[in-house]
């Protein structure tokens, strides 16, 4: 639509006219995320024939959504035609509400390989060998983590998050997706909390280590679960860094997952 929306209201006296509405992906249906659930991002401004897709939708820690919200969920979803969710527990935890399929899928970024995300990249203009460390919450533990590795293996530190950017040697805010892309496919080594951090480390095949995010790790486990990488969570201080990660297993992986989530939209899309 050449139309934008920036009201509820908007969207719903004057809708978009289409035959299939796609909402997804990333904490769209997280009530902490959106204050309060936006019923916007359920696409209840659709008109009710049309058909109305969530792809990878994430809601964020299951653990955390109360009675109410379940309520308001379950109310909403009734109304969609095919839902998916990126984590695993989420499926489940929305299967259980209505009695209605939900399929677990790729996240959208992972839906495209490294030679699709390289014509992407804009690397940035750093002389020395650095650790990227992608820092969406502030975690002194992770700070240490990451000096030491860098201190072991002579590697500055280049930091996300200026807050913790004391001890680093320089910091970095991407200007747009390609220059953020460049830092990671630039780095010896990805040290995160951010789950995109993660995936795009997957993607490019950079060694990394992630943190559990406070409210948004469900999503962390749930895609290092799958992938058999459990070992790079770090949960405790560990002794011996592992630069190796057998990416051809990761990739097997991926394609799969990748063939059925495209089965999903195909599918939903009825194409």
């Amino acid at each position: 639509s050449k139309n934008v929306f920036y009201t509820k209201k908007s969207l719903r006296t004057d809708p978009p006219q289409y035959d299939i509405y796609i909402v997804g992906s990333d904490q769209v249906w997280n009530p902490y995320i959106t204050h309060g659930l936006d019923s916007s991002f359920f696409l209840d401004f659709a008109p009710k024939d049309k058909v109305k897709i969530g792809y990878g939708v994430s809601i964020g820690q299951t653990k955390d959504i109360n009675e109410n919200f379940k309520c308001q969920i379950k109310e909403h979803i009734e109304y969609m035609n095919y839902i998916s969710s990126r984590e695993k527990t989420a499926a489940i935890f929305l299967e259980k509400l209505i009695n209605k399929k939900v399929y677990n899928v790729l996240d959208p970024t992972l839906l495209l390989d490294s030679n699709s995300w390289d014509k992407c990249v804009e690397y940035p203009k750093v002389k020395n060998k650095y650790l990227l460390l992608y820092n969406l919450q502030p975690n002194k533990h992770m700070m240490d983590f990451a000096n030491r590795i860098s201190k072991k293996y002579d590697l500055d530190v280049i930091c996300f998050n200026k807050n913790e950017a004391n001890n680093a040697d320089r910091t970095f805010a991407y200007n747009d997706p390609n220059n953020f892309l460049g830092y990671i496919k630039n780095s010896e080594i990805i040290i995160t909390n951010s789950f995109h951090g993660a995936v795009f480390s997957m993607i490019f095949h950079k060694p990394f280590y992630t943190f559990v995010h406070d409210t948004r790790g469900e999503r962390m486990v749930d895609l290092m679960e799958e992938l058999g990488l459990q070992d790079r969570i770090i949960r405790e201080d560990i002794d011996e860094i592992n630069f190796y990660i057998d990416y051809e297993e990761i990739d097997r992986i991926l394609s799969i997952k990748r063939k059925e989530s495209l089965e999903f939209l195909s599918k939903s899309l009825k194409i």
